[in-house]
């Protein structure tokens, strides 16, 4: 099957995208837009995977509810059917590929987590480096929706070698301008005294110059993520910024 002009033009745009940022967590949140354009679909989630803990964390999403999603990360995510299978394949899968949908209709998974914001007809796409998972696109569509087919995988896997390529690119650049003798503590005191931020603000300052997510933040300090995002626009206003990738610059 063939990738139409439009759909080519469209898949241009998510590459040029994915090429624009430095700071993974930003590239992701504003791919995922476009990205449903691409696919004709309504609801995009993309996870890191970490294997030291056994877990999905740092999610991204668009159209899905936030409490929903702390749902899946705090239980749904150990009693998901399908996720590990999809994750063993390395090119783009239809949900239906790996489970009839009459099966995964019976599950608590599909039945209080997927049908909770109205997810349906899905596609996944786990990318890896060597043999390191290094994120993943889950991307559905509604009931409503006729499901995806073989023009959808062909999409996902013409976007697969740059999206890793992009990762790579960043989490390199973070590397090399990471200076190892500075600890994110020291980095979080500084903006702490130098920009009058609140205790609880340098906290989450910390946890974000580590690279958590806002869900993964207000897991951790026990408070919501409405709250949490309202401390990171606080800590953007005092420092001056508009994303993570320049707080760390500016900790730096």
């Amino acid at each position: 099957m063939r990738v139409t002009a439009r759909q080519y033009k469209k898949l241009l745009n998510v590459v040029q995208i994915l090429h624009e940022h430095t700071d993974e967590y930003e590239m992701r949140k504003h791919v995922a837009g476009p990205l449903l354009d691409l696919m004709g679909a309504d609801y995009f989630a993309s996870f890191c995977w970490k294997a030291e803990e056994g877990r999905y964390d740092q999610g991204v999403y668009l159209n899905m509810d936030d409490r929903n999603i702390g749902r899946y990360l705090d239980y749904f995510q150990y009693r998901d059917p399908i996720t590990h299978k999809l994750a063993q394949r390395r090119t783009a899968t239809r949900i239906e590929e790996i489970m009839p949908a009459q099966c995964l209709h019976k599950t608590e998974f599909f039945n209080d987590f997927l049908l909770t914001d109205g997810l349906y007809h899905g596609i996944n796409l786990h990318l890896y480096q060597a043999s390191q998972n290094i994120g993943d696109l889950r991307i559905w569509r509604k009931r409503s929706r006729d499901g995806f087919d073989e023009s959808a995988n062909i999409l996902l896997d013409h976007l697969k070698p740059h999206l890793v390529q992009a990762i790579h690119n960043i989490r390199r650049l973070r590397q090399l301008h990471a200076p190892s003798a500075v600890t994110r503590e020291d980095k979080s005191h500084r903006l702490k005294y130098k920009f009058s931020l609140t205790a609880r603000e340098a906290e989450i300052a910390r946890l974000l110059l580590d690279g958590e997510c806002d869900e993964a933040i207000a897991g951790r300090l026990h408070i919501s993520v409405t709250t949490v995002r309202t401390h990171v626009k606080h800590i953007f206003t005092k420092t001056g910024v508009h994303n993570r990738c320049k707080l760390q610059s500016l900790a730096v």
